[in-house]
Order: C-alpha cells, then sequence, then structure tokens
C-alpha cells in the first residue's frame, strides 16, 4: 500500500513525468498510470454530463410557458403573415422565372440546389418543392417567435425570400 501512495504522489507533484516512458517497478501490476487516469477520467466525465443535463433541466422548468392571458400577444400577427407573404411571393417569383427559363432556353439548367429539384424539374415539382420551403420556413419562424426569440423568428423567412429572389433574377437574366 505503500508503494501505491508513493507512486501518487510522484505522479501528482510532477506533472511532466511522461506515463508511457517512465516505469515503476514497485508498482508494476498494483496501479497501472493508464487504468487511473482512465477512471477518474470516466467519473468525471460522468458527473459533468449529470451536472449538465440537471442544469438544462432545471432551465426548462423555468422556461415553462406562462398561462394564457388577456395581455399576451398573439404569435401570428399582421407581421408574420407579412412576412409569410413576401416570402411566398419571392419564391413563387423565383418558380416562374425558372420555369420560363427553361421554356426559352433548352441548354438552362437549375444551378442552385439540382439534389433538391432536378435539374430541368417540372412545374409540379418545383412549385411543391418550393411550397414546402416556405411552409418549413414559416413553421421555423412561428416556433422561434411562439417560444420568445423575439429578435430571430424572421431569419428562417428572410433566408428563404433572399435566396429564392436571387434565384429568380439570375433565371431571369442568365438564361
Amino acid at each position: 500500500m505503500k508503494t501505491i501512495l508513493t507512486w501518487r504522489r510522484e505522479w501528482d507533484s510532477n506533472p511532466h513525468v511522461n506515463r508511457k516512458q517512465k516505469t515503476y517497478p514497485d508498482a508494476v501490476g498494483k496501479l497501472s498510470p493508464s487504468k487511473s487516469l482512465i477512471g477518474k477520467q470516466l467519473i468525471s466525465e460522468i458527473t459533468l454530463l449529470l451536472c449538465g443535463l440537471f442544469a438544462y433541466s432545471q432551465c426548462m422548468v423555468a422556461q415553462l410557458p406562462d398561462a394564457p392571458s388577456a395581455t399576451q400577444a398573439k404569435v401570428a400577427d399582421a407581421k408574420f403573415w407579412a412576412a409569410v407573404a413576401v416570402t411566398a411571393g419571392l419564391t413563387a417569383f423565383d418558380a416562374q422565372a425558372s420555369q420560363a427559363a427553361y421554356a426559352r432556353n433548352p441548354a438552362c439548367e437549375e444551378t442552385g440546389t439540382p439534389w433538391l429539384y432536378g435539374r430541368r424539374p417540372g412545374p409540379a415539382r418545383e412549385w411543391s418543392t418550393m411550397a414546402g420551403e416556405v411552409v418549413i420556413a414559416a413553421v421555423v419562424s412561428y416556433q422561434l417567435k411562439k417560444h420568445r426569440f423575439h429578435r430571430f423568428w424572421v431569419a428562417p423567412l428572410a433566408y428563404s425570400a433572399i435566396i429564392h429572389t436571387y434565384g429568380g433574377i439570375h433565371s431571369a437574366s442568365h438564361c
């Protein structure tokens, strides 16, 4: 037992010891540096994980929604529906410009996301895919606004609107 305690004291007092090359003849087989350190590391990782889970659970309890009241603002207000309408309009502009470009020039292909639409998508595929994008952006924005991320709720709708505006302008002018 004395050799194990001596070994631990020597290990703790000298942080520059290379544990792979240095040997301790009197402690061989009783306590190896790799086994003791792995055990300590595992225990500390489990402790950190449990502390993190506890902190997360406390945050979730603290963020429970309040009971509905008469003064609470609606989530789907006029600003939300205006942003959804602008995004839907710009997405429709992109779809229409792309279909017109495909009809005008047979060599014109989808360049932005051909893995999603296809190289030369038909009208049904392009419109349904873009409508799905608008719905996903609107749902994500609604959830962000509902859960009190007031500064970021418009980001998914704005991103979709900017990308489809660029795509529509590109289709109209380059093909």
